[in-house]
């Protein structure tokens, strides 16, 4: 730290993630001086991929690129190309695949029937349990899905995601689950989606290139802050929470661990991603990461992570907000704080405590940046 000349900082951001990074990369365009503050030994935030065995593997979970942002997506282009992958997910329950999202094929498997789309519908319709109110996941879900394919594939995958039951989560959860009546067999209807040809390292070492940009890994902003001249305006993007020492508690977080394999073979599984919504298999998914670039199959050897969920202890990363009731009162007392401090502004998914999707997070920062000119 004490080799950054701090007289000629404009702006200080903390955290490489796409927010960081983006907001990083336009206000040096713009002609500033910024010095980058990352935690961990890398760049990237979670969206960080490395190679592995000769594959692109991400190191805390896959992360496909998606969006309908043109404006996001021409961004995103000045620093990668994107290949042409198209996600695809399966759930498998007492040994049979299921697609996910919910869609045709899964109803008409579920229920061994062979039903067009809008008899589909009415069947539903049939099966959902209507309450007085969907003030949580459960509620919402068995509303709009119906009892058997909520316990079926959302009831044990929750309990294992979220480390609660999802009579104690937010109704808002399940909205990131759509349900279908076609067969389109991809999880995203964006317009655009793929993954960046040369891994995700590379592209934030190209966003971050600029002689205007020091970036300092390694590096924890919260044991120098007091260290930093105060008229240094400060973009923050870590857990709010921890920004203001936990003084009115810690915020609910889930995180997640891998168990990573290396496999002398060409394909483990069919597909990128498979889900286990069963409660007593104790991972959640399994990725193999050479489905996400078809474009480069390394031959005889695949690498793959099983995924479990949790909260978080003290010492884990933080992944995303859980948001229940008493979470959000917590919040409000923190965001109430950080309206305070004048040279300080809190962003991304940690530091606003929502769910944002790497899109949403580079728009976000996007228009910041034109706040800030």
């Amino acid at each position: 730290m004490s080799m950054i000349d701090f007289g000629k900082t404009d702006l200080i951001v903390v955290g490489s993630g796409f927010f960081g990074a983006t907001v990083a990369e336009r206000m040096a365009e713009l002609g500033n001086n910024v010095v980058l503050i990352e935690k961990r030994k890398h760049i990237g935030g979670n969206s960080f991929s490395e190679d592995e065995a000769g594959i692109e593997c991400h190191r805390y979970g896959p992360h496909i690129f998606h969006t309908n942002d043109e404006g996001v997506w021409n961004y995103m282009n000045q620093f990668t190309d994107f290949n042409n992958y198209k996600h695809q997910v399966v759930a498998i329950r007492d040994g049979e695949m299921y697609p996910i999202p919910i869609n045709l094929t899964t109803i008409n498997r579920f229920f061994s029937q062979a039903m067009r789309p809008a008899e589909a519908e009415l069947f539903i319709e049939l099966r959902r349990v209507y309450g007085a109110a969907c003030d949580n996941l459960e509620q919402k879900a068995v509303s709009q899905i119906g009892l058997a394919l909520y316990q079926a594939f959302i009831e044990g995958y929750s309990k294992k995601q979220w480390g609660h039951n999802p009579a104690e989560l937010p109704a808002s959860l399940i909205d990131r689950i759509p349900l279908r009546y076609d067969r389109m067999p991809y999880y995203f209807y964006d317009t655009h989606e793929g993954i960046p040809v040369d891994g995700y390292g590379q592209l934030f070492e190209k966003m971050l290139a600029s002689d205007r940009i020091d970036v300092l890994m390694d590096t924890d902003f919260l044991t120098l802050r007091d260290a930093i001249p105060s008229d240094i305006p400060v973009v923050y993007t870590g857990p709010i929470d921890a920004y203001f020492d936990y003084s009115h508690g810690r915020l609910g977080w889930r995180t997640l661990a891998f168990e990573r394999s290396i496999y002398t073979m060409d394909w483990y599984q069919p597909l990128a991603q498979i889900n286990f919504p069963q409660e007593e298999i104790k991972y959640t998914r399994i990725h193999e990461y050479k489905h996400y670039t078809p474009e480069n199959p390394a031959k005889d050897v695949t690498v793959v992570d099983m995924e479990y969920s949790k909260r978080t202890g003290e010492c884990d990363d933080p992944y995303y907000p859980i948001r229940r009731d008493e979470d959000l009162h917590v919040y409000a007392d923190y965001k109430e704080e950080a309206s305070k401090l004048p040279n300080v502004i809190f962003g991304g998914r940690l530091g606003t405590y929502r769910y944002l999707n790497m899109d949403q997070t580079i728009r976000e920062a996007l228009d910041l940046c034109e706040d800030l000119k």
